[in-house]
């Protein structure tokens, strides 16, 4: 265990990614962080993965429910320009969900949006506290042309070729890939330009939300556990909040033949 806490640690996860090794099985948890600051403000860092168990996502929005505001990862649809429908190439993206389908069927796991959709149409009357605080699609496709970095990545480009490869493979072996890819270094997964910009878009409403609100006001933000350091540092750095607790949420377990050191590191 000791060599990939020192992977984790290496690519920075380890404050919100996590496995524990049992000698039938592997778990994968996640980290959502509460920090406080006088004048009883608080913000929630809810660190997650995008594909995992059902109920590891309500548990995570059950945990995020008392806050006033939450932020959540994920494009914003807008009215699009024929340009910029073919630049997203729909037939790609119908190609990803055909494989995102088969993928999450065979592993019996769910994607993030899917249950966060099912949640708010249970329960109208929170819909008005959640926010998409991410990239338009017109931005994303702007900082994508504009970049100077030699290649870009998005999720879907990056997962359709494993949902591909990996659609009719045992559903333990998937899992143990999914746990290999991220405890490694994925920080290209975005391309630089991009994260830095997803990023940047929430560090401005978290300091809005703060310079508006002075007191008594509560605030949740639901992103990739990648993402998580860089906000950690933000608000502890920048707006002066101290960690009061953490707690730690399954994504799933896997039932494994070989050693952790094997799978992680092969």
């Amino acid at each position: 265990m000791r060599e990939l806490k020192e992977k984790l640690e290496e690519n920075g996860y380890d404050s919100f990614i996590k496995t524990k090794e049992y000698p039938d099985r592997i778990e994968l948890y996640t980290a959502v962080k509460t920090y406080e600051k006088k004048g009883n403000l608080e913000i929630k860092l809810a660190g997650d993965i995008h594909l995992a168990e059902e109920n590891y996502f309500l548990s995570i929005i059950n945990e995020l429910g008392k806050q006033d505001k939450i932020l959540l990862e994920g494009l914003i649809a807008e009215e699009l320009s024929l340009a910029d429908k073919l630049t997203l190439s729909y037939r790609f993206i119908k190609s990803l969900g055909k494989y995102s389908q088969s993928l999450k069927e065979s592993l019996d796991l769910s994607f993030r949006p899917e249950i966060v959709k099912m949640f708010l149409k249970e329960n109208e009357k929170l819909k008005e506290i959640w926010e998409l605080c991410d990239l338009t699609m017109k931005e994303f496709i702007r900082t994508k042309k504009t970049s100077q970095e030699r290649k870009i990545y998005t999720l879907a480009m990056l997962t359709l070729p494993i949902m591909k490869k990996f659609a009719k493979i045992d559903p333990a072996k998937l899992k143990l890939e999914l746990i290999k890819t991220v405890t490694k270094d994925n920080k290209f997964d975005f391309g630089k330009t991009i994260s830095e910009r997803r990023n940047k878009n929430v560090e401005n409403r978290l300091a809005g939300l703060l310079n508006e609100k002075k007191t008594d006001y509560k605030i949740g933000v639901f992103y990739g556990a990648g993402h998580m350091q860089e906000f950690e540092r933000y608000v502890t750095e920048n707006f002066g909040f101290n960690i009061k607790d953490e707690q730690w949420f399954k994504a799933f377990q896997v039932e494994k033949s070989r050693s952790l050191k094997e799978i992680i590191f092969s």
